[in-house]
C-alpha cells in the first residue's frame, strides 16, 4: 500500500529528516508534490537580491517583516519613479535568477557526482524527458515506437464511485496492529499513528526477519487468491470479501482495514484509478485492468505486495504494454538493492524503464519502510531524484512500488474522490502498479513477497 501526500503522510519530509538527522514534522497536502529540489525565495524592499541568493546558496535565509513573495513586479514601496523602479527590480530579478540557477546546477551536479558517476547528468536527462513530453506526448503520440495513443481511452468510460458495503468482521482473538488498539498515540495533524521508525530506518534482527518472511509469504498467497477471483461481472467488493476471508482464516489481520479509516481489507484500483481504490459494487468489465494491493499483519509484522490483473483474455495492446512495463520497472528498481547501494538508484533504474516505454511515473506516491509498522522510513522514491536518504544495510526492509501512467503528466491531472482515498487521472489515462517487499541481505537482496503472481497466466494470456 503506497504512501502518498493525503490521506497518508507524504514521506518527502520524512526523507529529508533522515538525511539531515532532524525531527520529522509530518505535513498534509492535497497530493504529495514532486520530490525534486525546488527553489523559493522571499524578497523585501530593504533586502538585497544578490545577498538573498548568496544566503540561499549557503543554506541560510534572510527575513523581513515586510517581505513579499519573489515576483518581478513593482510593489509601490520604492520612492523611485515607476519606470526606474521597475527597471531596477527587473535587473535584481535577473541577478537573483542567475545566481540561483548557477547555485542549483552546481549543487545538483555535485550531489549526482558524489553518489554515482553517470554518463549524463540529472539535468540533461530531465531536459530530454521534458522535450519528449512537450513534443510527442502532448501531441497524442508516445515516445515508444510500438505504441501510439489509441481511441480506447476516449471510448472507455472513467471509473465512477459505486456503493461500498459494510465493514467485514474480524474475530476478536486475531492480533491487531498497533493502530487498531485503544489508546494508541495519533498525530493530531496527520491522523497517522506514531511509532519509533517514522524518521529512522530500522535494521531488523534475525527474529524480526523471520516474522517478516511469514507475513510476506501470506500476503503473496492472499494476492494469488485475489487474482483467481478476477473475472468479468465480478465486483471488487467480492474480491475484497474473498481475500478477507482467506486472511482471517489463517489467523492474520488485513492491514488496510481500519487504517486511518480505510473501510476495506484490500485496495482495488481499476483502469484510471491510480491507487487506494475502495472496493465497491462496480462489476468488472472485459478489458479492464486493475491493481489489487494486499497487506497482512501476523506475528507482529506486516507483509505488503500488489499486482496488476487483466479482466478477460483480450486486453488492448496498450494495456498489456502498460502492465508489462510496470512490472519491468519494479524489478529493475529491486535489482540494484544491496548493501551499500544508494536508495536513489532505485528511482534511477525505474526511470530508465519508464522512459524507454514512453510512460510517466506517478510522483504522488512512494514506497516505504515496513515491519511491525505499516509505513515508515525510508520513503522509496520511484523516479529519478536527488533526495539523499543514506545507503542500504543488511536487515532493512522496504517496498518498491512504482506507478506508471500512460500518456499524461500526472501531477497536473488527477482528482481525489470524496472518500479521501481514491486518486484518479483526469484524462482517463490508465495506470499500472506492482509491489514487492524487499529485504537487504549480506550479499544482495531477497524478495520477501516473491515470486511475482503470474497475472498473464491467470488471464489466459500465457499458455
Amino acid at each position: 500500500m503506497a504512501c502518498l501526500g493525503h490521506p497518508i503522510v507524504s514521506l518527502h519530509s520524512l526523507s529529508r529528516s533522515v538525511a539531515n538527522s532532524q525531527c520529522w514534522r509530518p505535513k498534509l497536502s492535497g497530493g504529495a508534490p514532486p520530490l525534486r529540489s525546488r527553489w523559493r525565495m522571499d524578497l523585501s524592499p530593504s533586502t538585497s537580491v544578490a545577498s538573498s541568493a548568496a544566503a540561499a546558496c549557503a543554506g541560510t535565509t534572510t527575513s523581513s517583516s515586510s517581505s513579499t513573495s519573489f515576483s518581478p513586479r513593482c510593489t509601490g514601496h520604492s520612492r523611485m519613479p515607476m519606470a526606474r523602479s521597475q527597471q531596477a527590480r527587473w535587473s535584481s530579478v535577473i541577478t537573483a535568477a542567475s545566481a540561483l540557477a548557477a547555485c542549483a546546477v552546481g549543487r545538483r551536479q555535485a550531489s549526482a557526482s558524489k553518489w554515482r558517476a553517470r554518463p549524463s547528468m540529472l539535468m540533461a536527462r530531465h531536459d530530454a524527458r521534458s522535450r519528449s513530453s512537450l513534443g510527442m506526448r502532448r501531441s497524442g503520440f508516445s515516445s515508444s515506437p510500438s505504441e501510439t495513443r489509441s481511441s480506447v481511452a476516449s471510448a472507455r468510460e472513467p471509473v465512477r464511485p459505486g456503493k461500498v458495503s459494510a465493514v467485514l468482521p474480524v474475530a476478536p482473538e486475531i492480533e491487531r496492529p498497533a493502530y487498531m488498539l485503544p489508546g494508541v498515540c495519533v498525530d493530531q495533524e496527520t491522523g497517522m499513528y506514531k511509532h519509533d521508525f517514522l524518521n529512522v530506518i530500522e535494521v531488523k534482527t534475525p527474529d524480526q526477519i523471520a516474522a517478516m518472511r511469514v507475513a510476506c509469504a501470506l500476503a503473496r498467497e492472499a494476492l494469488e487468491v485475489a487474482g483467481r477471483a478476477v473475472a468479468a461481472g465480478v465486483t471488487t467488493d467480492q474480491i475484497d470479501a474473498a481475500v478477507h476471508e482467506f486472511i482471517v482464516s489463517r489467523g492474520a489481520y488485513p492491514s488496510p482495514l481500519g487504517y486511518m479509516g480505510f473501510p476495506k481489507s484490500v485496495c482495488c484500483s481499476v483502469n484510471d484509478v491510480l491507487a487506494h481504490g475502495i472496493p465497491d459494487d462496480r462489476p468488472l468489465q472485459d478489458g479492464d485492468i486493475l491493481n489489487v494491493d494486499v497487506t497482512v499483519f501476523i506475528g507482529g509484522h506486516h507483509g505488503d505486495t500488489s499486482s496488476m490483473f487483466v479482466v478477460g483474455s483480450k486486453p488492448d495492446p496498450a494495456a498489456l504494454h502498460l502492465c508489462k512495463a510496470g512490472q519491468r520497472a519494479m524489478m529493475a528498481g529491486i535489482e540494484v538493492c544491496k548493501p551499500g547501494a544508494d536508495f536513489r538508484e532505485i528511482g534511477m533504474r525505474i526511470q530508465d524503464v519508464s522512459d524507454a516505454a514512453g510512460l510517466h511515473i506517478s510522483e504522488l506516491f512512494v514506497g516505504h519502510g515496513i515491519g511491525s509498522y505499516f509505513h515508515g522510513a525510508p520513503g522509496v522514491i520511484p523516479f529519478e531524484n536527488d533526495e539523499y536518504q543514506g545507503t542500504m544495510l543488511p536487515g532493512m526492509t522496504f517496498t518498491v512500488e512504482p506507478i506508471l501512467v500512460e500518456h499524461t503528466k500526472l501531477e497536473a491531472s488527477h482528482r481525489i474522490w470524496d472518500d479521501k482515498w481514491t486518486y484518479q487521472t483526469l484524462t482517463n489515462a490508465r495506470s499500472a502498479q506492482f509491489e514487492h517487499t524487499v529485504l537487504i541481505t549480506d550479499d544482495g537482496h531477497e524478495i520477501l513477497t516473491g515470486p511475482s503472481v503470474d497475472y498473464l497466466t491467470l488471464a489466459g494470456l500465457r499458455r
